[in-house]
């Protein structure tokens, strides 16, 4: 009688998380665009403040200033928080986006996503700073809270990546959250910032950003 096999002799592989065949995906191909800010490229417009954006690069890094106590030539530009890009630069369902940021006085990094033009819906992922050192994952259209967690530093790089109805996004390329069942019906994609003197009034605040990735996968095969 020939034995029956054990439930140990055909080893079963390990799922592939969502994520994994995207990783490799953008590892072997080029971004849809990006920029270390090394050249002059017109691609970014203008901030919501209506400053062209690569009026802020220097030395080889982006500057991205708050002019809510400057006044500013836009409505925006009184009022706390600044965002870009602003022209459907990010846009897309299924995308990757990946950047270096590093705090000076901004109170808060925010990458929106999956949102409508020009309005905070869809979700936002936000890092703070200064005595906080959280971050949070958010449904702009509800207000309520995903995730949250605390990290280290001042400076690190943010990839978020969605696909379908998922979501992942890596801190210094350690997972810190994946989920599922997140719309993607809303296509704009952008990064929202709000300076610590919009809340003591210290005047002009900004952040600084380098190593811009956008891999737009809505027609990538995996």
């Amino acid at each position: 009688t020939i034995p029956a096999p054990s439930a140990n002799t055909i080893p079963t592989a390990e799922p592939l998380t969502f994520y994994e065949p995207i990783l490799a995906y953008i590892e072997a191909e080029n971004p849809t665009f990006e920029d270390d800010f090394s050249t002059t490229k017109a691609n970014w417009g203008s901030s919501s403040e209506n400053f062209p954006i690569f009026d802020g690069v220097e030395s080889g890094v982006l500057h991205i200033g708050d002019h809510s106590e400057h006044g500013g030539i836009s409505p925006d530009a009184g009022t706390p928080g600044v965002t870009f890009p602003t022209n459907g630069l990010f846009d897309a369902a299924d995308f990757a986006l990946k950047f270096d940021f590093a705090f000076t006085d901004w109170y808060s990094i925010n990458v929106q996503f999956h949102s409508a033009t020009s309005q905070e819906t869809g979700y936002r992922f936000t890092l703070y700073s200064y005595s906080k050192h959280i971050w949070e994952l958010t449904n702009s259209d509800t207000q309520a809270l995903i995730a949250t967690g605390s990290y280290n530093g001042e400076a690190g790089t943010i990839l978020l990546i969605t696909s379908g109805d998922y979501v992942a996004i890596f801190l210094d390329n350690n997972l810190i959250y994946q989920g599922e069942n997140f719309e993607s019906i809303r296509k704009s994609n952008r990064i929202t910032g709000f300076g610590y003197s919009d809340f003591n009034g210290n005047g002009y605040i900004e952040a600084v950003f380098d190593n811009f990735k956008f891999w737009n996968l809505d027609d990538a095969d995996f």
